[in-house]
């Protein structure tokens, strides 16, 4: 908060967001992490396409 209005600092992507500034700008982002929500989320979802798929065929 501090840095953003005190000092009337923004982040690239954040003034993109608002539209504040060009998205085509390049940017170099950082990932400090990587959360993966379930195998089983990956599982369902082609499950789901495999059983379309017959249904199409059939």
């Amino acid at each position: 908060y501090d840095t953003e209005i005190d000092r009337s600092r923004r982040s690239a992507i954040k003034k993109i967001m608002e539209r504040d500034d060009t998205a085509a700008k390049t940017l170099v982002l950082c990932v400090s992490d990587i959360i993966s929500l379930s195998a089983n989320i990956s599982e369902t979802s082609s499950s789901k396409t495999s059983s379309a798929d017959t249904q199409k065929v059939a």
